[in-house]
């Protein structure tokens, strides 16, 4: 590492939000799009949606893969309206493991409903019911969601974890 970049390295955490803003801004012009792109958090990196339902029907699929198919646009919809679900009524009740683990709860819940209905299973009848989710986790735990407790459902299953 050159002299010059280490001084540069070693002032940054001294510099100021704003400082910081305007630097960012000149790297980013000095790098063209490739440099800014790199920005983006997590793309092409596979969602914890995607991850509860790949592990719950035993599969191993790549997410880029994934996002290539028809049944991504499914998946679109069924995430956004799984991620309303939790947002409204498991918030402040969940950091990132609960979350993650009411996620996985969410997606058996939505597999055992399409078994108990006779629908063959696969990732592409699981995205297209995804949107259903909420209802069927509602329906696996009457009154508990809309009285709030929701709290009690992620207790219960993170009881003896620190």
């Amino acid at each position: 590492m050159s002299t010059g970049l280490s001084k540069i390295l070693a002032a940054l955490p001294t510099l100021t939000k704003p400082e910081l803003v305007k630097v960012r801004a000149a790297t980013d012009s000095l790098l063209g799009p490739s440099g800014a792109s790199q920005a983006v958090p997590n793309e092409g990196a596979a969602t914890p949606l995607f991850d509860a339902m790949t592990r719950a029907l035993g599969l191993r699929l790549g997410f880029v893969a994934f996002r290539a198919t028809a049944t991504y646009k499914s998946f679109n919809r069924g995430e956004v309206a799984v991620a309303d679900f939790l947002t409204e009524n498991f918030a402040g009740a969940c950091d990132k493991v609960s979350r993650n683990a009411v996620l996985s709860l969410l997606v058996e819940c939505l597999i055992d409903d399409l078994k108990i209905r006779k629908v063959p299973l696969s990732l592409g009848t699981v995205c297209n019911n995804l949107e259903r989710a909420p209802q069927v986790f509602k329906d696996s735990f009457p009154g508990y969601i809309e009285s709030g407790h929701a709290p009690l459902i992620v207790s219960a299953m993170t009881k003896g974890r620190k």
